[in-house]
């Protein structure tokens, strides 16, 4: 699951620097598919985004398992555009 905090710009008006918009969206899909999956009674699942939809699946199916991102993934070169570090 992914969530990251609003980051303000530093501008005391209130504006978001462009990778806290990515970081707000995020959170926002994966925090309204969280939401409807309680509404529904549905526990026991992780948010996802399979396929460029948001999603979920099955916390037994997850647990303790990695997935990594592909490095040529439209998010990571546009988070790599802005400033984004990964390590490599």
């Amino acid at each position: 699951m992914l969530c990251a905090p609003r980051v303000p710009d530093g501008g005391g008006g209130g504006r978001m620097k462009p990778i806290a918009h990515i970081h707000s969206d995020f959170a926002t899909k994966f925090g309204v598919h969280a939401a409807e999956l309680i509404a529904a009674d549905k526990y026991g699942y992780a948010v996802a985004m399979i396929n460029e939809v948001v999603s979920e699946n099955p916390l037994s199916e997850v647990a303790g398992k990695t997935k990594f991102v592909p490095a040529d993934h439209q998010l990571v070169k546009t988070a790599k555009a802005l400033g984004v570090a990964f390590g490599d």
